[in-house]
């Protein structure tokens, strides 16, 4: 749960899992067409889905739930979130 850590780069998870950054990149390219970046934060916003779930969650506010995904703020993740998921956070914890 790499994407978690705010500071998630390509460069660190190259070097964690030994291989080059080309191979990464296309690894993730051929496999989730998408950035490195791009698949952190859908995972990221995936991740935020699954807590928004989960009955104790309707307690914490969405800067709360965003700050445990592994983002740096709300705005931040709203950005991902109308991309990866449509609409705002907040109707998500509204059911």
């Amino acid at each position: 749960m790499y994407f978690l850590d705010q500071n998630a780069s390509a460069q660190d998870f190259t070097v964690t899992i030994e291989v080059k950054p080309e191979q990464l990149s296309g690894f993730i390219r051929t496999n989730y067409n998408l950035t490195f970046t791009e698949l952190v934060n859908k995972s990221r916003i995936d991740y935020f889905v699954e807590l928004a779930k989960r009955p104790e969650s309707k307690l914490l506010t969405i800067e709360s739930l965003s700050k445990q995904c592994g983002f740096s703020s709300r705005q931040n993740m709203n950005k991902f979130f109308k991309r990866f998921h449509g609409g705002i956070p907040s109707d998500l914890l509204k059911i």
